[in-house]
C-alpha cells in the first residue's frame, strides 16, 4: 500500500512542478498526512528512524538551496517527505539517481536545445522517478560503508 501510495503522490507532485514549477504546500501536507496515516500503528523506533531521516534530507537539500540556489525551497520540502516515506538508506538512492538524471538532462537541454545557465528545470520528476527506482533497491547502502 506504502508504495501505491508514493506512486499517485509521485506522480500528481511530478505533473504540478513541470506546469508550474511549484510544489504547493498544501500537496505535500496532504502526502505527509496520508503517510502517517498509513503508519498509525508502527512503533516509536519507526517514527524516530525516520524523523532522522526528514532532518538529513531536509538538512541536505537545504543546504543546496541556501548556498547554490540551484533549486525552490518546495524542493527542499519535498524532499523531507521523501525521507519521511522511503527512510534514509532509500532516499539516499533516490536522491543520487534524482540529481544524475537531472544533470544529463541539464546538459543534454545546453547542448542540444540552446539552454543557457538560467534555465529553470522542475526537480520534482526527477526526485519522483528516483524515488521510484529506489523502491526497487534491495540493495542497503549504509550496512556496506
Amino acid at each position: 500500500m506504502r508504495t501505491v501510495m508514493v506512486v499517485f503522490w509521485v506522480f500528481i507532485i511530478s505533473l504540478i512542478d513541470i506546469k508550474t514549477l511549484r510544489i504547493p504546500d498544501m500537496i505535500l501536507l496532504c502526502f505527509f498526512l496520508s503517510l502517517l496515516f498509513l503508519d498509525r500503528s508502527r512503533d516509536v523506533s519507526f517514527f524516530c528512524g525516520r524523523l532522522a531521516s526528514v532532518a538529513v534530507c531536509f538538512g541536505v537539500f537545504y543546504s543546496l538551496y541556501y548556498f547554490t540556489g540551484g533549486m525552490g525551497y518546495g524542493d527542499v520540502k519535498y524532499a523531507a517527505v521523501l525521507g519521511y516515506a522511503l527512510g534514509l538508506d532509500k532516499s539516499l538512492w533516490a536522491f543520487t539517481v534524482a540529481s544524475l538524471g537531472g544533470i544529463a538532462v541539464y546538459l543534454a537541454g545546453i547542448k542540444f536545445s540552446r539552454w543557457n545557465a538560467s534555465v529553470k528545470i522542475p526537480f520534482a520528476p526527477f526526485l519522483g522517478i528516483g524515488s521510484l527506482a529506489a523502491l526497487q533497491i534491495n540493495f542497503n547502502l549504509l550496512d556496506s560503508l
